[in-house]
């Protein structure tokens, strides 16, 4: 993790057990959310992370745990990020974070997620 930017639900050292193995991470391995090697994307960098080109396709990924992301204190986070810091899988991207802009902080029930969802 690059220090100054937040974790999402699938690297936070922060674990719910139950949230992740009963619930999300159960349903969170198939081929709807791949992992970056099977989206086409390599393995990622220290200073890479995974994320969505936009907030249509995050509402997608995360569809029906949203309220249960914000529940636990989850916010989305909203970069601007140089064309040539990204590379694109078939849903998500791998950015490179040290090019990264903060632009904006969301609820994870904003009300741009719930018409994507």
């Amino acid at each position: 993790m690059i220090e100054g930017f937040p974790a999402g639900p699938y690297c936070s050292g922060d674990w719910d057990e139950e949230f992740w193995q009963d619930q999300m991470g159960s349903v969170h391995c198939d081929d709807d959310h791949p992992t970056p090697r099977s989206d086409g994307l390599p393995y990622p960098n220290s200073f890479e992370f995974c994320a969505f080109d936009s907030i249509e396709a995050l509402g997608t990924w995360f569809g029906g745990w949203l309220e249960k992301l914000e529940e636990r204190d989850y916010r989305i986070h909203v970069y601007e990020i140089p064309k040539s810091s990204v590379q694109m899988g078939r849903v998500q991207v791998l950015a490179d974070l040290r090019q990264a802009k903060l632009v904006r902080i969301e609820s994870c029930i904003s009300s741009e997620l719930e018409i994507a969802v």
